[in-house]
């Protein structure tokens, strides 16, 4: 018979209905995620371009501010490297300092952790500074200086 319909069939459309929901409710989620994703990219994307322009543009001064001080003040340009060698670890040193004064009342293991940290991440620069930096400086100058 056509016309009769199963107790069972309304049960049936609702468990149907039910998973159609859940499917869809996946397939939203999917699409909300990527979008977070997409847009976490991008934003990510864009402030590496800005981080990147901020520090040629700072280097750009710098160096223009160190030939500055050589040539009118006839400081050495081994000092003024050597000061601006120094500027750059200022902010490990001054976040070492601060993170030591704050928890030197406190002796406990995790102002140990904190302020090993912090040491850590001094050397790091310095040692990233003098192994990375300088023979990569020293590397475009040399290339550049062969070029020209």
């Amino acid at each position: 018979m056509r016309g009769s319909s199963s107790p069972d069939r309304p049960i049936q459309l609702r468990e149907t209905h039910r998973q159609y929901e859940m499917i869809m409710f996946q397939d939203l989620s999917i699409l909300i995620v990527s979008a977070a994703v997409i847009v976490s990219a991008v934003r990510f994307l864009f402030l590496l371009v800005v981080g990147i322009l901020v520090i040629l543009l700072a280097g750009r001064f710098l160096s223009g501010s160190a030939g500055a001080l050589i040539k009118k003040l006839n400081v050495p340009a081994w000092a003024v490297g050597w000061i601006l060698g120094l500027v750059t670890s200022v902010c490990e040193l001054a976040s070492f300092i601060e993170i030591y004064r704050t928890h030197k009342s406190r002796n406990t293991l995790q102002h140990i952790k904190d302020t090993q940290e912090a040491i850590d991440a001094l050397v790091a620069s310095n040692v990233s500074n003098l192994g990375l930096i300088l023979p990569l400086g020293m590397l475009i100058y040399l290339l550049v200086s062969k070029s020209a």
